[in-house]
């Protein structure tokens, strides 16, 4: 189970140092340019992907506001620790296809809008510090990319690709040099692409699960 430190160290380690950051609040150079760099890193990596690890579905919270748009009904709060909207719709498809989103690295992955979800438009809230998503039916739920964290909920090829990222940002401050920047880069898309790989192959993605409406029925 890796810590932020871990990654940190990993990423030092990938950029040809042998140095390594014992503290978080360490007053380094290494622990500095990571401290700087590392929340952005791991956002960036949850955000390119639909990982199934870090999707959440979630009912939509209402907003009043302050200008009703044509067209659409409703005007719902973004999750806070929303990356990426995968999908909007009733409880009853909520999360039914996590494998299928994610339209990074083409195949199995391209984002496709499933039958039974809503049309929904995301846009900047009235009072330019947030973001709403319209739709136009009252109960809404969200499937989404969320903002994880915490380390310990990473497998490995997560924990290496997220150090692959960082370790881009390191290379040209700790080594001076555009051949470890460009190792890094390369690094860091083949360990994205492996670790897309693996997550995909975590789940059944065999027909969606049979909404509620229609078992109901039987």
């Amino acid at each position: 189970m890796a810590s932020q430190l871990d990654i940190y160290n990993l990423a030092i380690g990938r950029v040809g140092s042998d140095k390594t950051v014992a503290a978080l609040n360490e007053n380094s150079k290494e622990a500095r340019l990571c401290n700087r760099n590392y929340a952005q890193c791991r956002d960036e990596v949850m955000e390119s992907a639909a990982f199934p690890f870090a999707v959440k579905v979630k009912a939509l919270a209402s907003v009043t506001p302050n200008l009703q748009l044509d067209g659409w009904a409703y005007q719902f709060a973004k999750p806070d620790d929303c990356l990426r909207i995968l999908e909007v719709g009733p409880l009853s498809e909520a999360g039914a296809s996590i494998g299928y989103w994610g339209g990074c690295c083409g195949g199995p992955w391209d984002a496709y809008k499933r039958e039974g979800m809503f049309a929904y438009r995301l846009m900047l809230a009235d009072d330019g510090n947030s973001s709403v998503i319209l739709a136009n039916s009252q109960q809404s739920y969200i499937t989404y990319v969320a903002k994880v964290t915490n380390p310990a909920v990473f497998s490995p090829m997560m924990v290496s690709t997220i150090a692959d990222r960082l370790s881009m940002e390191l290379a040209l401050p700790l080594t001076a040099s555009s051949n470890w920047l460009q190792v890094a880069m390369t690094r860091y898309n083949n360990s994205f692409n492996i670790n897309a790989n693996i997550q995909y192959d975590q789940q059944d993605n065999g027909p969606d699960p049979m909404p509620a409406s229609i078992l109901a029925r039987n």
